[in-house]
């Protein structure tokens, strides 16, 4: 087995972790009125793992869901 590829999905593109990445998903997170929205990132986030998946399985939305639940990426509160 090779090196691992490394995969960056960030808002900036002068992030640091830019530096050693193999491949770069820019996407934005602004809001309306100032807000924060993660809809491009987790749209982006669910197409790669849906890619990812194996398409025999017919399961990549709830594998998308299992592994966002498995991270604890998302703050629950309200």
């Amino acid at each position: 087995m090779g090196p691992a590829t490394v995969c960056v999905l960030t808002d900036l593109r002068s992030s640091p972790l830019t530096e050693d990445a193999d491949h770069v998903i820019v996407t934005p997170i602004e809001g309306v009125g100032g807000t924060v929205s993660l809809t491009a990132m987790v749209a982006a986030t669910q197409a790669i793992i849906g890619e990812l998946t194996d398409t025999e399985t017919g399961r990549a939305s709830g594998q998308v869901q299992q592994a966002w639940n498995d991270l604890d990426l998302m703050d629950d509160q309200a």
